[in-house]
Protein backbone atom coordinates (compact mmCIF):
# COMPACT_ATOMS: atom_id res chain seq x y z
CA UNK A 1 0.00 0.00 0.00
CA UNK A 2 1.64 3.67 -0.88
CA UNK A 3 0.20 6.68 0.58
CA UNK A 4 -0.87 8.77 -1.54
CA UNK A 5 -2.63 11.74 0.22
CA UNK A 6 -3.72 13.24 3.51
CA UNK A 7 -6.71 15.08 4.87
CA UNK A 8 -6.89 16.03 8.54
CA UNK A 9 -10.14 17.60 9.68
CA UNK A 10 -9.55 19.26 13.10
CA UNK A 11 -11.69 20.62 15.61
CA UNK A 12 -9.69 24.28 17.12
CA UNK A 13 -8.25 23.79 20.33
CA UNK A 14 -9.63 25.19 24.12
CA UNK A 15 -11.02 28.59 23.99
CA UNK A 16 -13.03 31.10 26.51
CA UNK A 17 -16.85 30.91 26.40
CA UNK A 18 -18.92 32.30 22.80
CA UNK A 19 -21.20 34.24 25.69
CA UNK A 20 -21.23 35.60 29.03
CA UNK A 21 -25.15 35.08 30.02
CA UNK A 22 -26.03 37.47 32.65
CA UNK A 23 -27.51 33.76 34.64
CA UNK A 24 -23.89 33.53 35.38
CA UNK A 25 -20.69 35.04 37.31
CA UNK A 26 -18.60 36.70 35.31
CA UNK A 27 -15.29 34.72 34.81
CA UNK A 28 -12.17 36.56 33.43
CA UNK A 29 -9.26 34.69 32.15
CA UNK A 30 -5.91 35.77 32.92
CA UNK A 31 -3.33 37.29 30.33
CA UNK A 32 -0.97 34.36 31.22
CA UNK A 33 -4.07 32.29 30.34
CA UNK A 34 -4.72 33.88 26.97
CA UNK A 35 -1.01 34.43 25.75
CA UNK A 36 0.28 31.45 23.26
CA UNK A 37 3.33 29.54 23.76
CA UNK A 38 6.46 30.60 22.08
CA UNK A 39 6.74 27.64 20.55
CA UNK A 40 3.48 27.56 18.87
CA UNK A 41 3.83 29.98 16.62
CA UNK A 42 5.13 30.74 13.66
CA UNK A 43 4.91 32.89 10.71
CA UNK A 44 1.94 32.49 8.62
CA UNK A 45 -0.27 34.68 5.89
CA UNK A 46 -3.96 34.28 5.17
CA UNK A 47 -4.20 33.63 1.88
CA UNK A 48 -7.69 34.24 0.25
CA UNK A 49 -9.63 32.35 -1.64
CA UNK A 50 -12.00 33.39 -4.99
CA UNK A 51 -9.86 36.43 -4.64
CA UNK A 52 -12.28 37.89 -2.23
CA UNK A 53 -11.25 40.32 0.76
CA UNK A 54 -11.48 38.42 4.07
CA UNK A 55 -11.98 39.76 7.38
CA UNK A 56 -11.18 37.21 10.18
CA UNK A 57 -14.03 37.23 13.01
CA UNK A 58 -13.17 37.54 16.48
CA UNK A 59 -15.38 35.13 17.46
CA UNK A 60 -18.86 33.51 16.03
CA UNK A 61 -21.03 36.14 16.70
CA UNK A 62 -21.29 37.19 13.28
CA UNK A 63 -19.47 40.69 12.78
CA UNK A 64 -19.10 41.39 16.03
CA UNK A 65 -16.20 41.76 18.49
CA UNK A 66 -16.85 41.39 22.07
CA UNK A 67 -13.95 40.94 24.51
CA UNK A 68 -12.31 37.76 24.81
CA UNK A 69 -14.88 35.56 23.58
CA UNK A 70 -14.44 32.23 21.78
CA UNK A 71 -10.62 33.35 21.95
CA UNK A 72 -8.05 30.20 21.74
CA UNK A 73 -6.36 29.60 24.80
CA UNK A 74 -2.97 29.12 25.94
CA UNK A 75 -3.87 25.32 26.63
CA UNK A 76 -5.45 25.43 23.12
CA UNK A 77 -2.91 26.13 21.51
CA UNK A 78 -0.36 23.58 22.85
CA UNK A 79 -3.25 21.10 22.39
CA UNK A 80 -3.24 22.17 18.37
CA UNK A 81 0.32 22.12 18.57
CA UNK A 82 0.61 18.64 19.79
CA UNK A 83 -1.60 17.57 17.05
CA UNK A 84 1.11 18.96 14.99
CA UNK A 85 3.76 16.71 16.72
CA UNK A 86 1.89 13.75 15.80
CA UNK A 87 1.63 14.08 12.45
CA UNK A 88 5.42 15.51 12.21
CA UNK A 89 6.27 12.03 13.92
CA UNK A 90 4.10 9.56 11.55
CA UNK A 91 4.00 11.29 8.62
CA UNK A 92 7.17 13.22 8.44
CA UNK A 93 9.48 10.65 10.33
CA UNK A 94 7.86 7.54 10.09
CA UNK A 95 6.56 7.32 7.21
CA UNK A 96 8.85 9.66 5.07
CA UNK A 97 5.52 10.84 3.62
CA UNK A 98 6.09 14.57 3.59
CA UNK A 99 9.09 16.04 2.03
CA UNK A 100 9.04 20.01 3.01
CA UNK A 101 6.27 22.58 3.71
CA UNK A 102 5.36 22.91 0.19
CA UNK A 103 3.59 19.71 0.17
CA UNK A 104 1.41 21.31 2.97
CA UNK A 105 -2.00 22.52 2.50
CA UNK A 106 -3.58 24.31 5.46
CA UNK A 107 -6.96 26.02 5.49
CA UNK A 108 -9.07 27.75 8.17
CA UNK A 109 -12.25 29.03 8.25
CA UNK A 110 -12.44 32.57 9.28
CA UNK A 111 -12.23 32.65 12.76
CA UNK A 112 -9.05 33.65 14.72
CA UNK A 113 -9.50 30.73 16.87
CA UNK A 114 -9.02 28.39 13.62
CA UNK A 115 -6.62 30.55 11.92
CA UNK A 116 -4.39 29.94 15.21
CA UNK A 117 -5.37 26.67 15.73
CA UNK A 118 -4.30 26.03 11.94
CA UNK A 119 -1.30 27.97 12.78
CA UNK A 120 -0.07 25.98 16.08
CA UNK A 121 -0.55 22.33 13.57
CA UNK A 122 2.05 23.99 11.69
CA UNK A 123 4.21 25.02 13.84
CA UNK A 124 4.64 21.37 16.09
CA UNK A 125 4.56 20.20 12.14
CA UNK A 126 7.60 22.22 10.86
CA UNK A 127 9.12 23.66 14.60
CA UNK A 128 11.66 27.05 13.68
CA UNK A 129 9.85 27.29 10.44
CA UNK A 130 10.89 31.01 9.30
CA UNK A 131 9.08 31.52 5.74
CA UNK A 132 5.58 32.82 6.01
CA UNK A 133 3.24 29.67 6.08
CA UNK A 134 -0.06 30.38 3.75
CA UNK A 135 -3.09 29.44 5.57
CA UNK A 136 -6.26 29.69 3.02
CA UNK A 137 -9.27 31.11 4.21
CA UNK A 138 -12.83 31.30 2.12
CA UNK A 139 -15.05 33.82 1.80
CA UNK A 140 -18.34 33.73 4.09
CA UNK A 141 -20.53 32.78 0.92
CA UNK A 142 -18.05 30.00 -0.36
CA UNK A 143 -17.32 28.28 3.36
CA UNK A 144 -18.02 24.66 3.67
CA UNK A 145 -15.91 23.83 6.72
CA UNK A 146 -19.35 24.07 8.68
CA UNK A 147 -23.03 23.83 7.99
CA UNK A 148 -22.81 27.55 6.23
CA UNK A 149 -26.11 28.85 8.45
CA UNK A 150 -25.09 32.60 6.44
CA UNK A 151 -26.07 31.30 3.05
CA UNK A 152 -28.27 27.98 3.05
CA UNK A 153 -31.61 29.05 4.10
CA UNK A 154 -33.10 25.26 5.10
CA UNK A 155 -30.01 24.78 7.37
CA UNK A 156 -31.19 28.39 9.59
CA UNK A 157 -34.97 26.90 9.52
CA UNK A 158 -33.86 23.76 10.90
CA UNK A 159 -31.77 25.21 13.34
CA UNK A 160 -34.72 27.60 14.60
CA UNK A 161 -36.93 24.84 14.30
CA UNK A 162 -34.50 23.11 17.08
CA UNK A 163 -34.43 25.93 19.31
CA UNK A 164 -38.22 25.58 18.87
CA UNK A 165 -38.19 22.48 20.20
CA UNK A 166 -35.90 23.60 23.08
CA UNK A 167 -39.13 24.89 24.06
CA UNK A 168 -41.94 23.66 23.09
CA UNK A 169 -42.19 19.69 22.79
CA UNK A 170 -39.89 16.81 23.77
CA UNK A 171 -40.05 17.42 27.20
CA UNK A 172 -36.91 19.46 26.56
CA UNK A 173 -38.93 22.35 28.43
CA UNK A 174 -39.22 20.69 31.41
CA UNK A 175 -35.46 19.31 31.27
CA UNK A 176 -34.13 22.57 31.01
CA UNK A 177 -36.11 23.67 33.76
CA UNK A 178 -34.56 20.91 36.22
CA UNK A 179 -31.15 21.94 35.13
CA UNK A 180 -32.06 25.17 35.69
CA UNK A 181 -32.87 24.28 39.23
CA UNK A 182 -29.71 22.12 39.75
CA UNK A 183 -27.60 24.57 39.17
CA UNK A 184 -29.92 26.86 41.07
CA UNK A 185 -30.40 29.57 38.17
CA UNK A 186 -33.66 31.63 38.38
CA UNK A 187 -36.89 30.52 36.05
CA UNK A 188 -36.84 33.94 34.94
CA UNK A 189 -34.01 33.62 32.23
CA UNK A 190 -34.85 31.56 29.39
CA UNK A 191 -32.09 29.66 29.16
CA UNK A 192 -30.11 28.01 26.49
CA UNK A 193 -28.88 24.48 27.35
CA UNK A 194 -26.21 24.57 24.22
CA UNK A 195 -24.83 28.18 25.22
CA UNK A 196 -25.11 26.89 29.11
CA UNK A 197 -22.92 23.71 28.15
CA UNK A 198 -20.64 25.78 26.46
CA UNK A 199 -19.81 28.58 29.39
CA UNK A 200 -19.67 25.45 32.09
CA UNK A 201 -17.63 23.53 30.26
CA UNK A 202 -15.22 25.89 29.37
CA UNK A 203 -14.42 27.18 32.81
CA UNK A 204 -14.41 23.51 33.87
CA UNK A 205 -11.49 22.92 31.54
CA UNK A 206 -9.92 25.56 32.52
CA UNK A 207 -10.59 24.98 35.99
CA UNK A 208 -12.39 28.09 35.98
CA UNK A 209 -15.59 26.48 36.91
CA UNK A 210 -17.22 28.06 40.44
CA UNK A 211 -17.63 25.81 42.95
CA UNK A 212 -21.34 26.19 43.07
CA UNK A 213 -21.89 24.82 39.24
CA UNK A 214 -19.35 22.16 39.76
CA UNK A 215 -22.12 19.56 39.87
CA UNK A 216 -20.97 16.66 37.75
CA UNK A 217 -24.73 14.51 38.13
CA UNK A 218 -26.45 18.28 36.80
CA UNK A 219 -23.48 18.61 34.02
CA UNK A 220 -23.79 15.03 32.87
CA UNK A 221 -27.39 15.39 32.35
CA UNK A 222 -26.37 18.88 30.65
CA UNK A 223 -23.47 17.38 28.27
CA UNK A 224 -26.51 14.66 27.29
CA UNK A 225 -28.76 16.93 26.53
CA UNK A 226 -26.82 19.58 24.79
CA UNK A 227 -25.75 16.29 22.22
CA UNK A 228 -29.37 15.57 21.28
CA UNK A 229 -29.93 19.20 20.26
CA UNK A 230 -26.66 19.46 18.27
CA UNK A 231 -27.70 16.01 16.85
CA UNK A 232 -30.93 17.08 15.86
CA UNK A 233 -30.23 20.69 14.26
CA UNK A 234 -27.76 18.63 11.90
CA UNK A 235 -28.68 15.65 11.64
CA UNK A 236 -32.45 15.02 12.81
CA UNK A 237 -33.95 15.54 9.61
CA UNK A 238 -31.67 12.57 8.14
CA UNK A 239 -30.27 13.14 4.84
CA UNK A 240 -31.59 16.01 4.07
CA UNK A 241 -30.23 17.55 7.22
CA UNK A 242 -27.18 16.17 6.35
CA UNK A 243 -26.82 16.73 2.79
CA UNK A 244 -26.51 20.69 3.62
CA UNK A 245 -24.62 20.52 6.62
CA UNK A 246 -21.55 18.37 5.14
CA UNK A 247 -22.53 17.49 1.98
CA UNK A 248 -19.88 19.99 0.15
CA UNK A 249 -16.91 19.17 2.41
CA UNK A 250 -17.43 15.82 1.74
CA UNK A 251 -17.32 16.51 -2.02
CA UNK A 252 -14.67 18.69 -1.98
CA UNK A 253 -12.42 15.68 0.30
CA UNK A 254 -14.17 13.41 -2.48
CA UNK A 255 -12.12 16.06 -5.35
CA UNK A 256 -8.98 16.30 -3.58
CA UNK A 257 -8.64 11.79 -4.03
CA UNK A 258 -9.77 12.15 -7.30
CA UNK A 259 -7.23 15.09 -8.27
CA UNK A 260 -4.45 13.05 -6.36
CA UNK A 261 -5.50 9.66 -8.24
CA UNK A 262 -5.27 11.43 -11.56
CA UNK A 263 -1.94 13.24 -10.98
CA UNK A 264 -3.29 16.79 -11.24
CA UNK A 265 0.02 19.63 -11.27
CA UNK A 266 -0.70 19.83 -7.33
CA UNK A 267 1.90 18.41 -4.98
CA UNK A 268 -0.05 18.70 -1.72
CA UNK A 269 0.17 15.24 0.16
CA UNK A 270 -1.40 16.54 3.47
CA UNK A 271 -4.27 18.60 3.62
CA UNK A 272 -5.15 20.45 6.80
CA UNK A 273 -8.77 21.49 7.64
CA UNK A 274 -9.12 23.78 10.82
CA UNK A 275 -12.74 24.02 11.84
CA UNK A 276 -15.42 23.87 14.74
CA UNK A 277 -16.96 21.20 16.48
CA UNK A 278 -20.18 22.19 14.17
CA UNK A 279 -17.47 20.89 11.59
CA UNK A 280 -17.39 17.32 13.02
CA UNK A 281 -20.94 16.44 14.54
CA UNK A 282 -22.32 16.63 10.83
CA UNK A 283 -19.09 14.95 9.21
CA UNK A 284 -18.96 12.16 11.92
CA UNK A 285 -22.93 11.77 11.28
CA UNK A 286 -22.09 11.18 7.58
CA UNK A 287 -19.42 8.73 8.09
CA UNK A 288 -21.81 6.96 10.26
CA UNK A 289 -19.04 7.17 13.36
CA UNK A 290 -21.17 9.64 15.51
CA UNK A 291 -20.12 7.92 19.17
CA UNK A 292 -22.59 11.08 20.69
CA UNK A 293 -19.97 12.51 22.51
CA UNK A 294 -19.15 16.05 22.35
CA UNK A 295 -16.29 15.96 20.13
CA UNK A 296 -13.32 17.57 22.43
CA UNK A 297 -11.04 20.21 21.63
CA UNK A 298 -8.41 19.31 18.82
CA UNK A 299 -10.57 16.71 17.82
CA UNK A 300 -9.53 15.16 14.31
CA UNK A 301 -10.79 13.15 11.46
CA UNK A 302 -7.90 11.60 9.11
CA UNK A 303 -9.00 10.40 5.62
CA UNK A 304 -5.83 8.41 4.02
CA UNK A 305 -5.65 7.76 0.22
CA UNK A 306 -3.53 4.58 -0.55
CA UNK A 307 -3.08 2.91 -3.39
CA UNK A 308 -2.35 -0.67 -4.34
CA UNK A 309 1.03 -1.54 -5.68
CA UNK A 310 -0.09 -4.93 -7.06
CA UNK A 311 -3.43 -4.06 -8.60
CA UNK A 312 -3.42 -0.09 -8.86
CA UNK A 313 -6.89 0.15 -6.78
CA UNK A 314 -7.02 2.68 -4.71
CA UNK A 315 -8.37 2.43 -0.55
CA UNK A 316 -9.42 5.11 2.13
CA UNK A 317 -8.60 4.42 5.60
CA UNK A 318 -10.39 6.65 7.93
CA UNK A 319 -9.37 7.54 11.35
CA UNK A 320 -11.04 9.06 14.42
CA UNK A 321 -8.94 10.56 16.72
CA UNK A 322 -6.12 8.16 15.43
CA UNK A 323 -8.53 5.66 15.81
CA UNK A 324 -9.13 3.51 12.98
CA UNK A 325 -13.16 3.23 11.88
CA UNK A 326 -14.75 0.44 10.20
CA UNK A 327 -17.50 2.28 8.10
CA UNK A 328 -20.89 1.16 7.43
CA UNK A 329 -20.77 -0.24 3.68
CA UNK A 330 -16.71 -0.73 4.23
CA UNK A 331 -15.73 -4.41 3.88
CA UNK A 332 -12.68 -3.48 5.99
CA UNK A 333 -10.96 -0.76 7.79
CA UNK A 334 -8.80 -0.45 4.42
CA UNK A 335 -12.10 0.71 2.35
CA UNK A 336 -11.86 -0.07 -1.22
CA UNK A 337 -12.30 3.94 -2.53
CA UNK A 338 -15.53 2.48 -4.69
CA UNK A 339 -17.15 1.30 -1.32
CA UNK A 340 -16.31 4.70 0.44
CA UNK A 341 -17.70 6.29 -2.20
CA UNK A 342 -21.19 4.55 -2.14
CA UNK A 343 -21.32 4.65 1.23
CA UNK A 344 -21.37 8.50 1.47
CA UNK A 345 -22.50 9.16 -2.11
CA UNK A 346 -26.08 10.10 -0.57
CA UNK A 347 -24.55 13.15 0.83
CA UNK A 348 -22.38 14.69 -1.83
CA UNK A 349 -24.07 17.76 -3.61
CA UNK A 350 -22.88 19.77 -6.43
CA UNK A 351 -22.99 23.07 -6.34
CA UNK A 352 -26.59 24.20 -7.98
CA UNK A 353 -27.48 21.18 -6.39
CA UNK A 354 -27.04 22.83 -2.45
CA UNK A 355 -27.77 26.55 -4.01
CA UNK A 356 -31.46 25.00 -4.77
CA UNK A 357 -31.95 22.66 -1.81
CA UNK A 358 -30.88 25.88 0.56
CA UNK A 359 -33.34 28.05 -1.40
CA UNK A 360 -36.41 26.38 0.53
CA UNK A 361 -38.77 29.20 2.15
CA UNK A 362 -40.69 27.00 3.55
CA UNK A 363 -41.01 23.30 5.68
CA UNK A 364 -43.11 20.92 6.48
CA UNK A 365 -41.60 20.70 10.27
CA UNK A 366 -42.30 24.38 10.31
CA UNK A 367 -45.84 23.57 10.30
CA UNK A 368 -46.16 20.51 12.41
Amino acid sequence: MNLKLVQVIFRHGARTPLLSPDYLPKIEYSKSQMTHPEHTIIPYVITELHDEEIVIKHNTTWGETKGDHGQLTSVGAEQLYQLGCFLRKKYLSELDFVKDPSQVYARSTGVKRTVESARSVLAGLFPGHTAQFPIHVAPPTMEVLYPNFQICNYIRMLNRWAHWLLIFVLQLQLIREDIQNQFNISPEHKVHLVTLRDCLFVHKFHDMLPAEFDKPEAMTNLERVSVEIMDYVFAGHGEASLKLASGPLLTKLLENMDQSISNQPNKEKLILLSGHDTTLIPFLHTLNIHDSKWPPYAANVTLELYECSSDQKYYVQVLYENEKQLLPGCSDVMCPLNEFKAAVSKYLVSPDEYTKLCGVKDDKFLRQ
